[in-house]
Parts: structure tokens; sequence; C-alpha cells
């Protein structure tokens, strides 16, 4: 590649534009220190106020940042000139990917000479996170789209406020070439943001996907009032849960001792800022204060069909998933079971408790 590449980031919410304050910090330090290399780097919105407001004032009216947007960013709303860059970073919804993937297509199609040839180079890194309705990791519909682009995955104890805030941060970079995980780490590391890299692509998109789910289980036991201790055994169980889950499909069992592996599940499980933990804790808590059944979609503040709590939509993608449907995950298919009838009550999260009491993960 030349050294004065082209990165684009293809979605303008809180992780997209966080990324762009990754790369544009990354940018100020190559005035100083010529180690670094120079990037052209472009934030891709289909919303001209948005790209307006950014370019203008540095600043996205959707996302909360006291700092201004480094002025190395600029905002575009053009999809064919985002897509003419050495490494993509896609930063949109699950839900949203294969719209943006038809899209592409009708690029390619409509200036086939022009496009494709210069695309097809291009590195494609996946930021997105979950299963879609087929039954499909993000990298596997990526794959179905553009089977001639190299791939990679981001996955991590990301935060976008905090990482929009400066404090530093790692995150993980998979690809089945390590040397494509290598390349995009280039891109995002400096002294503030460590990037570690991994050949198991599969490995750390199942860990991104099922995360929101042991986030919201983790949720529910602490919200009911059972304490620090079972919910910490909880996700220690999931953990190694995910851990055999992995070796059984074919990934590498050192991928959940990654940040993109445990550092995100830890994370995700843990704090109130994770959409997912707090719907899983506002359940437990009504369970454990009013002691009677708890409609998960429409009895909550936080409706999981207005504002995306990823683990309950993955629950129901799972329910029939090729990939865990005849391994033993006694804690995640009960998880899965509870999450899909809607309504819980207080046995259900009892039965959940004696799950992990007796869980012991043949390690005894």
């Amino acid at each position: 590649m030349q050294s004065d590449q082209i990165v684009s980031i293809l979605g303008a919410g809180a992780w997209g534009t966080a990324l762009s304050f990754i790369m544009g910090y990354k940018q100020q330090l190559y005035n100083k220190n010529t180690q670094y290399k120079k990037h052209k780097i472009l934030l891709y919105t289909r919303d001209f106020i948005i790209a307006n407001s950014i370019n203008t004032n540095k600043i996205n009216p959707l996302v909360d940042h006291k700092d201004p947007i480094p002025k190395s960013i600029i905002a575009t709303t053009s999809l064919f000139d985002a897509m003419l860059s050495d490494i993509i970073f896609v930063s949109v919804p699950q839900k949203n990917l294969r719209d943006l993937f038809d899209n592409i297509k009708d690029i390619i199609l409509k200036y086939n000479n022009i496009f494709e040839k210069k695309f097809r180079n291009s590195i494609i890194v996946l930021c997105t996170k979950g299963i879609d309705k087929d039954d499909c990791l993000p990298y596997e519909i990526t794959q179905k789209y553009f089977p001639d682009n190299k791939i990679a995955v981001m996955a991590g104890p990301n935060f976008a406020y905090e990482i929009i805030s400066g404090l530093p941060a790692t995150t993980t970079i998979a690809s089945s070439d390590i040397s494509t995980a290598h390349i995009v780490a280039s891109v995002l590391s400096y002294d503030n943001f460590g990037v570690e890299v991994s050949n198991d692509l599969f490995g750390i998109q199942m860990c991104s996907a099922i995360k929101n789910l042991i986030a919201i289980g983790s949720g529910i036991i602490y919200g009911f009032g059972s304490g620090y201790n079972i919910t910490c055994s909880y996700i220690a169980k999931t953990i190694r849960e995910i851990e055999n889950l992995i070796v059984e499909i074919g990934g590498n069992k050192k991928s959940i001792m990654t940040t993109g592996g445990i550092g995100d599940i830890i994370l995700t499980s843990t704090n109130k800022k994770s959409r997912n933990y707090t719907y899983g804790f506002e359940i437990g808590q009504i369970l454990n204060s009013k002691k009677i059944d708890v409609d998960i979609i429409n009895g909550l503040s936080i409706n999981p069909n207005k504002i995306t709590i990823e683990g309950y939509h993955t629950a129901h993608q799972l329910k029939h998933s090729k990939y865990i449907n005849n391994i033993t995950l006694p804690i995640c298919h009960y998880l899965i079971t509870l999450l899909i009838k809607n309504i819980i009550n207080i046995n259900d999260i009892n039965k959940l408790i004696k799950i992990i009491l007796e869980s012991n993960n043949n390690i005894i």
C-alpha cells in the first residue's frame, strides 16, 4: 500500500465517531513523529446535516463529545468516495449490514471498471457484532458479498464515550490472514490505544455475538439481589461455555482470553453503561422488589423493540442456531429459553441460579 493511505469509516454513530477520534489523535501525533503513517480519513454518513456539522463545526450532533472531532476527519455522504479506500471500517448495526452491502454492490454494477478493481484490494474491518436472521456472523455475510476482499474484525472492551474522551484502551483485531490483522493494527495503534492481533476470526466474532446475551444474564442475577459472588461465578462459567463452543466449532481456545474475548465480556457484563446489563438488571430488580412476573418487552423502561438490546435479539437468533444446538452449554441454553418466552418469573431466576451452582464445566 501507499504510505499515504485512505481509511474510511462507514457509520457516524457512537462507535464510528470513536474510531474517528482514535485515528484523528494518531494523525495529530503524525505531525510530531514520523514513525506514524499519514492517513486520509473519511467518515461516511447518509445524513447531509450531520456531515456538514462535522466538517464545519467538528461536532457530531448524534454523539455526546466535549472535544471537537479532530481536524483530519472529513465527513462524506458519498458511499462511492468512502469505498475507494485502502481500509474500510464498517460500523453499522447488524440489522443494517446487508442493506449497506447491497448499496455497495449497486455501486460496483454502476461503476464496474472504475470501482471494482480498487475496491477488491480494500481491507474490510467489521465492527458489527451479532448473528443475523439467517444464522450468519458478520464476517460470513461479508465473505458472501465480497469473496475477493481481505476481512478483519475488531472487538474489545471499548466503550465509545471513554475513547472519545481520550482514555486509554485496547482492542483485538482478528483476520484469517495475520498480516492483514497487523496492517489494520498499524492504523489504530498509538501511545493511548493498544492493539493485539489474532488469526481466529470465528472465535473473536462468536465472543462478540454472545457477550450481550451473557450481560443480560449477569444483570438479571445481580438485579435480583443474588450478590456479587454468584454473579461473578455466572460470568466465569459462561466464559468457559463460550471457550468450549469455540473449540467445538473449530476456533482457537486462546481467543476467549483476548481483550476481544474475556475483556469485552467482563466490561459488558458488569457495567451499568452497558445497555444489555442494564436491561437485565431492571428485570432482576423488578422481580426482587415487586415479586411479580415481568413482561420483558413491554413491562420495562428499556424496550428491546425501541432501543437496541443486542442480547435479546441474539437469544432469538441462537434458539435454532447451527452453532450451538448440539453443544452442551447449560447456562447459555437456559438463558436463551428464558429470553425468548418474554414473561419471566421468580422461579425462572431461581432455576438459572441452580444451573450455575450445579454446572462444573467438566473441569473436575
